[in-house]
């Protein structure tokens, strides 16, 4: 069993072999769906947990005195 995706820059087919482990996972189904919201959650838990802190400017919304939330631009961990 093998998947096959066409790249969208190149047009270039890619095959991916489906291992044994993963066709049981397909076979007896996902358990439930996921938002993208909690999925990044669970991302950035699993960055945090693997170690992944190269300090990156990024930007995220934090309180700005009474104004509010705004995007402010930071030099922060990479897994945030």
């Amino acid at each position: 069993m093998i998947i096959k995706v066409i790249q969208k820059k190149d047009n270039k087919p890619i095959v991916i072999p489906v291992l044994p482990k993963v066709r049981e996972i397909f076979g007896q189904g996902l358990l439930y769906s996921v938002s993208t919201l909690k999925l990044n959650k669970h991302f950035k838990t699993l960055g945090e947990k693997a170690g992944i802190d190269k300090s990156t400017m990024g930007r995220l919304k934090e309180k700005v005195d009474k104004v509010g939330l705004r995007g402010v631009k930071r030099v922060r961990p990479k897994w945030m």
